[in-house]
């Protein structure tokens, strides 16, 4: 596979990591800035082409991207904004975050994104092929190292121009929704599990007065988020006594939560977030938050209050948001990150997921995506294993170690 030597944005030539060749659009013309997305980038144009683009993560769009610039970034924190036009039209944009951490590797990273089932870049539908190519080819006049993806399908755009060394992360599992929720139910779950869940829910509502409600505008979800974060809290907290696991959510500290809540009604002025409350005899014991975008639910957080845990309102309320999400036409369902219990009852297929590295300038960057690649499997298999296995392999080598100290 040649290296092409790519042409950046003032005229330089600077070699990169190895992209697949491909004609070049002349109407196609890449701008590259260095402030984040939402200075340089119209909303409504932005906004259109996340709503066009394949598998659109919920962190893509500029709700999101400006809350996270201004709550979660830090001075060391540096963007890189590529935005792809067509004549004048926006058809692509790659937002990044440029960091130099403690070794003094410079990693960019997609800003905002720590984990996602996505294209890697936003694509107009068509030709989204050729716009990641000319988005990560003008990427060769930035000062950079490694360039990861925390989280791509494994046919994303991205994949396909640039040779990336994966790491596998854990499926992302999806829900195929019907056109009732009744269907969905049936095609889900066995009679006896769904009469189950359908006689816990009778006596919920038989038991209280029962009311649901889906808030979508930004008004509204800051109003209801105080309540949010208290049940989240209540349950955090029954499970770290009983199961002895730490909170490490946003929502596990006050900075968390402004963060949290601010992206969240960042979406819902995006036309995207949502926050279903479930309410009992007028107080909110279940939620669960989700953002629809084009014709994905995906599904972030999900909340109940522990005192009502015999009536199982955490799967009445993903069951809620699909009927909801139903409602408006949409047919499938990303359930997000992580291995849940109760994804596994309501998971129709899953699809791989996996973090990309592609190399930056150089040997400097050649090396150091290879060793970033080599720890992030390390993590990965640290992780498959469990801190107990990982706790026992190293007292182990430890102690051979030692034995054949004494004997040398």
């Amino acid at each position: 596979m040649p290296r092409n030597r790519l042409q950046t944005a003032a005229g330089r030539r600077a070699k990169v990591g190895t992209l697949h060749a491909a004609a070049v659009n002349p109407r196609l013309h890449v701008e590259v800035h260095d402030v984040p997305a939402h200075e340089c980038v119209d909303g409504a144009a932005w906004r259109d082409l996340a709503l066009e683009s394949r598998g659109t993560p919920p962190q893509l769009l500029p709700g999101w991207q400006e809350v996270w610039w201004r709550r979660q970034a830090t001075d060391k924190t540096h963007a890189v904004t590529l935005a792809a036009y067509r004549d004048t039209q926006l058809v692509g944009l790659l937002p990044l975050a440029l960091r130099r951490g403690r070794s003094g590797l410079r990693v960019a990273r997609v800003a905002g994104v720590d984990w996602a089932w996505s294209d890697g870049v936003l694509a107009a539908a068509g030709d989204r092929i050729e716009i990641a190519r000319s988005l990560i080819e003008s990427l060769a006049g930035t000062p950079y190292d490694v360039l990861c993806f925390d989280g791509l399908r494994t046919d994303s755009a991205v994949s396909s121009v640039c040779d990336l060394r994966t790491i596998s992360l854990l499926p992302v599992p999806l829900v195929d929704l019907a056109e009732t929720w009744e269907e969905t139910f049936t095609n889900l779950m066995s009679k006896r599990s769904r009469d189950k869940l359908a006689s816990k829910w009778r006596r919920f509502e038989r038991e209280h007065s029962v009311t649901r409600v889906v808030h979508r505008d930004a008004a509204a979800i800051s109003a209801a988020f105080p309540d949010y974060v208290r049940v989240h809290r209540a349950r955090w907290s029954s499970l770290e006594m009983a199961r002895h696991v730490r909170d490490v959510s946003p929502l596990a500290d006050d900075v968390g939560v402004v963060f949290a809540r601010d992206a969240l009604c960042g979406l819902a002025d995006d036309g995207v977030g949502r926050l279903l409350v479930i309410e009992a005899d007028g107080v909110p014991v279940a939620f669960r938050q989700y953002a629809v975008i084009g014709d994905v639910l995906h599904g972030d957080r999900n909340e109940f209050d522990p005192a009502y845990a015999r009536y199982s309102l955490g799967l009445l309320a993903i069951a809620s948001a699909f009927e909801d999400a139903i409602a408006d036409g949409v047919r499938l369902a990303s359930l997000g990150n992580g291995n849940d219990e109760y994804k596994h009852h309501l998971t129709s297929r899953t699809e791989p997921v996996v973090r990309g590295v592609f190399a930056g300038h150089g040997v400097r960057g050649a090396t150091a995506a290879v060793a970033v690649a080599r720890g992030y499997e390390l993590r990965a298999t640290a992780h498959s294993l469990g801190a107990g296995s990982v706790k026992r392999v190293v007292r182990r080598f430890y102690a051979a170690f030692r034995s054949r100290s004494r004997h040398a």
